[in-house]
C-alpha cells in the first residue's frame, strides 16, 4: 500500500465515510420492487412513493421482513405514464 493509499484510507476513518457498494441495475420486469430498486429504474423520490401509496396511485405493500415494496404492475403503469407526460 502506498503512502497516498494510507492517507486515503486514514481519511476515509477519520470522517466516517463508508464505502458505498454497487447494485446491479434492477429488473424492469420483476414482480414487485423495493423503495430503492423503483428509484433507480426512475420512479420518484421516496417522499412521493409513499404519498402516492396513499392516494392510490401507486400500490405500496410491506413484505415479511418489513420493507416496503412496489407492486410491479402499477409501478411500470406509473413510470409509463411518465415517459408518456416527458414525451409532450
Amino acid at each position: 500500500m502506498t503512502k497516498q493509499q494510507k492517507r486515503a484510507s486514514a481519511q476515509k476513518k477519520s470522517t466516517g465515510q463508508k464505502r458505498q457498494r454497487m447494485r446491479a441495475l434492477p429488473s424492469p420486469n420483476a414482480i414487485c420492487w423495493t423503495i430503492p430498486d423503483f428509484q433507480m429504474l426512475g420512479g420518484p423520490g421516496r417522499t412521493t412513493i409513499y404519498e402516492f401509496g396513499k392516494t392510490g396511485k401507486l400500490k405500496v405493500f410491506k413484505d415479511g421482513a418489513g420493507r416496503t415494496m412496489i407492486d410491479g404492475d402499477s409501478g411500470r403503469a406509473l413510470l409509463s405514464a411518465k415517459e408518456t407526460e416527458a414525451a409532450e
